[in-house]
């Protein structure tokens, strides 16, 4: 290609489709709104699964977990194959690749050392002037996510950002900053005003560092892709004042159903939800409606606080392309790794489920040639960005492709007809095994756990809330099969499933 274009992804984790100012809630996103109207924004995109690891590696190899092996958290995705997803490609192609922020291909608290860089334990066989390749990112600089109420591992442990946030020997202070608020909260292992100075804090952290790169790193003579990826906004609840302050909890969207609702998911899992992967559930009988909706306005404004947070520095990274005379070459992409429940049926964070709340992510492109103020309804998937983020630049994928490129779906040249995700639980620890596979469409959500039979079926038009299963209903039977015939469509060349 003559003047290939540049590729800026920009990912952030367990932010839900619909909590976007131009997606109707009341929550303060400027900068992305504004990435929406001036590029196409997908309104029906999922997750290609609900572990954040395994999404992590489908966006990077174009695959479905149970392909590229990463089919659960806990488990490290192969050095070779990630040596083939769209970063290598694109590099062995000429662009100059970089990562910021959150990699989550590999653990970064194992039981033992794995060799990664992102294994805290090993970390410290890296020196600080290392920065990559990794995964086929030519530079990187990461930052590592700490065990659940533990501060940033310190040197020699941890990466970039744990070296920056203990530099001048006050980690362990600034840890207490962090955690100081949590005696007011109402909730407080959950939700809390962070007293961490925003500067230390690995949101402007990971912006600063891509900026930096774009303006005295990169290779100007080659087009370059980078990956600016955060960490939250997921749980906790922990947003840094003044951002936590910014949307009052009276203003907040409320749930429609925030009261557990077992009858609307499958008995073979919902015993499980709260146990397995929600990190939080905050509905408690012992409190009255109005104590309840409360602590729900507080959690929710809170979550809300981070997603604006995040929406500031994706302002400067916007600003950085303009300054930098980039913008005009540049295809920007935005999406999430997955939703959070935030308050749907009672829970928070995340759980062994494919609700909307969950599987629903933002996917926002702006770039030359994109329709501006165009929202495509079209089932799609993260799934989509390898292949086309490839087709942009111009070359053959090294690995065989679950998406597909989403730029004829931009004029409504094409129809999409569903959307894939699977997720697959094996671990002992959890006390629960599941083998889920999910297909959405415009219309209907099927969920199906291969080892029981049982799942989840659910109009979309009728019932956007999800609060009717109709798997095992007469009158769903037909739907439910077509639905199911979808699930067989997929590529077989899934591998044997490994325990985390």
């Amino acid at each position: 290609m003559s003047n290939p274009p540049n590729i800026l992804i920009i990912s952030t984790n367990h932010h839900r489709a619909d909590c976007l100012g131009v997606a109707g809630r009341r929550v303060k996103t400027p900068n992305l709104d504004s990435l929406s109207r001036s590029g196409t924004r997908f309104g029906s995109c999922i997750t290609p699964s609900i572990a954040s690891q395994s999404v992590r590696s489908s966006v990077l190899t174009g695959q479905l977990c149970q392909t590229h092996g990463v089919h659960d958290d806990g488990l490290d995705l192969d050095p070779e194959i990630g040596e083939m997803g769209f970063a290598r490609t694109l590099a062995n192609a000429g662009y100059d690749t970089s990562l910021f922020g959150k990699a989550n291909f590999s653990q970064n608290h194992p039981k033992a050392p794995s060799g990664t860089p992102e294994c805290a334990f090993s970390s410290r066989q890296y020196t600080e002037s290392w920065t990559g390749p990794y995964m086929g990112f030519d530079h990187v600089q990461l930052a590592l996510t700490p065990k659940a109420g533990a501060a940033p591992s310190k040197p020699p442990h941890g990466q970039h950002y744990e070296r920056y946030f203990h530099v001048d020997g006050r980690g362990a202070e600034h840890f207490k900053r962090y955690l100081s608020g949590q005696k007011e909260s109402i909730e407080q292992h959950e939700s809390w005003h962070s007293q961490l100075p925003t500067f230390l804090h690995s949101t402007p952290w990971t912006t600063d560092r891509a900026i930096d790169w774009l303006r005295t790193g990169h290779d100007k003579k080659r087009p370059f892709c980078s990956w600016v990826s955060f960490s939250d906004p997921q749980a906790p609840y922990d947003c840094p004042q003044p951002w936590s302050l910014l949307h009052d909890p009276e203003g907040v969207d409320m749930p429609a159903h925030r009261t557990p609702n077992t009858k609307a998911i499958s008995s073979g899992y919902q015993a499980a939800l709260g146990k397995t992967r929600a990190m939080s559930k905050p509905h408690n009988d012992k409190l009255t409606i109005g104590q309840q909706d409360n602590l729900f306005k507080q959690i929710i404004a809170n979550a809300y606080g981070k997603i604006s947070f995040i929406d500031d520095q994706i302002g400067r990274l916007l600003h950085a392309l303009s300054e930098l005379d980039l913008a005009k070459n540049t295809h920007v992409f935005y999406h999430s790794d997955q939703g959070d429940w935030l308050g749907d049926n009672g829970h928070f964070a995340t759980g062994p489920t494919f609700h909307d709340s969950m599987l629903r992510v933002p996917l926002i492109w702006k770039g030359p040639d994109v329709p501006k103020k165009r929202i495509v309804y079209e089932p799609v998937s993260t799934l989509d960005l390898s292949p086309t983020l490839l087709q942009l630049a111009g070359v053959t994928p090294q690995l065989t492709q679950h998406g597909a490129c989403l730029q004829p779906l931009l004029n409504g040249a094409t129809k999409r007809e569903f959307a894939l995700s699977e997720w697959e639980l094996l671990s002992d620890i959890e006390k629960a095994k599941f083998s889920l596979r999910c297909v959405r469409t415009r219309t209907y959500r099927l969920t199906k756990d291969m080892n029981t039979g049982q799942g989840e079926l659910y109009d979309l038009l009728s019932d956007p809330h999800q609060t009717r299963n109709l798997f095992d209903d007469p009158t769903a039977a037909g739907i439910r099969l077509r639905l199911e015939s979808y699930l067989k469509l997929r590529t077989q060349d899934a591998g044997i499933a490994k325990a985390a």
